[in-house]
């Protein structure tokens, strides 16, 4: 109702087009190191579509064409939003793990229901750069460089006893790989109960950055090449992205400001308890399914950490549960981070000096 009724304001379409700037961009930036396999499946695709395919270059340079000849005005948008909408027919597919002779109704309830209060709710989300995150301390000094000369990396130590590996490496132009490793991983997660470390992958960086939340860091972050992907290895957490050369200070320092006041918004976990308990059935629904349920656990002799959570533990799980659990854990170290792609050596280790190195 809302998507036919108003327009996009001219911030949010500017937004999105930062969004696909961006991607064409990099696209454009990485063109010699795209894998062959990938250009392949793009002409399979292409031909199984009766479609054609372009270079980066072409795609790049149609897409700002378009964009100078104004087709991307709010008044467009909203034209071509409500073509989605127009037919006489609404047709609807509806997937569940056992028949429900009300789907129909409850389908057609849905359909019929009064949301004109609801659309008209927009939520006003402030402009925000990198001013607005949490202030870092003083940048570290470094204690040690070392080359290792056979592999072409250095290792660095700084006064703040964090570590580094950067590879300066041009092989993939206009990509920077980097990976923050701290704390004990699976290894510092609590091994005689179950707790609150399922969550994480899906709830830990959407959680927020001291009072911003995720819409907000979406802004800060819209049309740079900064990201922020969450992992539990054996003996470490990690907080990692692929990043340009340009926006590689701001990643490290985005990083360190999640590592150094986490915010803990609790809709996050209330969407990972949802989409968690909502794929539960789908475990039993076959051979395969079961196994990637189960096989972890058994192979860590039923360890909770490598367990799949039950659905009353999922269920049980608080955002004060999850707090208690990540907040020592994100300060915890011993810290290293990598930066390995297509960047200068000294750029990298003063970007690190001045985020990392500031914890």
């Amino acid at each position: 109702a809302d998507a036919q009724a108003k327009p996009a304001s001219q911030a949010e379409i500017d937004r999105e087009l930062a969004e696909f700037d961006t991607a064409l961009k990099t696209q454009v930036e990485t063109a010699a190191a795209e894998p062959g396999a990938k250009q392949a499946d793009d002409l399979v695709e292409a031909i199984d579509i009766a479609e054609t395919v372009t270079t980066a270059q072409t795609a790049y340079e149609i897409f700002t064409s378009a964009r100078a000849k104004g087709m991307f005005s709010a008044a467009a948008l909203l034209a071509s939003t409500k073509c989605v909408f127009v037919g006489a027919a609404t047709h609807a597919v509806v997937n569940a793990r056992t028949a429900d002779p009300q789907a129909a109704a409850k389908l057609a309830a849905v359909l019929k229901a009064d949301v004109s209060r609801v659309a008209a709710q927009r939520r006003a989300v402030r402009d925000v750069d990198f001013s607005a995150l949490p202030k870092l301390g003083a940048p570290a000094t470094i204690v040690s460089r070392k080359a290792i000369a056979d592999l072409g990396m250095e290792t660095v130590e700084f006064s703040n006893g964090a570590r580094m590996m950067v590879f300066s490496n041009t092989s993939e132009a206009g990509r920077v790989y980097v990976r923050v490793r701290f704390g004990g991983g699976y290894n510092a997660l609590p091994v005689a109960r179950a707790s609150a470390a399922w969550a994480a992958p899906l709830a830990l960086i959407s959680s927020g950055i001291g009072d911003l939340g995720q819409e907000e860091l979406d802004r800060l972050t819209s049309g740079r090449r900064i990201d922020l992907d969450f992992a539990i290895d054996d003996d470490a957490f990690v907080i990692g992205s692929t990043t340009s050369a340009a926006d590689l200070p701001d990643q490290l320092t985005l990083i360190a400001a999640k590592l150094a006041a986490p915010g803990w918004d609790p809709n996050p976990l209330a969407r990972a308890r949802a989409l968690a308990t909502t794929a539960y059935d789908g475990y039993t629904a076959s051979p395969g399914s079961v196994l990637g349920r189960d096989l972890e656990g058994l192979l860590h002799g039923d360890d909770p950490r490598w367990s799949t959570p039950s659905r009353a533990q999922i269920a049980a799980t608080t955002p004060a549960q999850f707090r208690a659990l990540w907040e020592p854990l994100l300060k915890s170290g011993p810290v290293e981070v990598q930066v390995f792609g297509d960047v200068a050596a000294d750029d990298a280790i003063t970007a690190v000096a001045r985020s990392i190195g500031a914890l």
